[in-house]
């Protein structure tokens, strides 16, 4: 097995087990989601030998995957990426320095696509709901446990970059 192919299944199977535990003991703050991934890894490291960049790899895209945006938040994160395009849950491309680039990671599955931009269009929309009630104050809106919150953003160009899906 190629060390892509055994990531992603230790992915897929940490992932499996993660929401399993996340479904049956109810809302968790993000400390307690990070205190469980870090459990999980750990569980699976006294098994198994994983690099120290795997178990922080591994980390990163469980917890970006339940309580971000998945693969995109790192693009997200990324202050010189200035757009992402998604052409199905196995393409995605972003612009960097005025060059599209494709990005090397795919979403586990349509599903988790759907789930993303489920949250990108609900943050999209709150966001334009705000910008009309509050036109002066820019804001940033973030879901968590449920509950949508704002805060003003000093900074706001830089969540400001398009998200085109297709």
């Amino acid at each position: 097995m190629t060390d892509a192919a055994r990531r992603e299944t230790l992915f897929r199977e940490l992932r499996q087990a993660l929401m399993l535990e996340l479904e049956e003991q109810g809302e968790q703050t993000d400390e307690e989601v990070q205190a469980r991934i870090d459990a999980l890894i750990q569980e699976r490291s006294g098994r198994e030998s994983l690099s120290l960049r795997l178990r922080e790899n591994l980390y990163t895209d469980l917890f970006n995957s339940v309580r971000k945006l998945d693969i995109l938040q790192e693009l997200v994160d990324d202050t010189e990426v200035t757009e992402i395009m998604i052409n199905g849950w196995k393409n995605v491309f972003y612009e960097k320095q005025g060059r599209i680039l494709r990005w090397d990671k795919s979403f586990a599955s349509p599903e988790r696509l759907e789930d993303v931009i489920q949250v990108l269009f609900i943050y999209r929309l709150l966001l334009f709901i705000l910008t009309i009630i509050m036109p002066k104050t820019p804001c940033f809106i973030w879901l968590h446990n449920d509950k949508y919150l704002s805060k003003p953003l000093q900074n706001s160009h830089k969540t400001q970059f398009p998200i085109i899906i297709s």
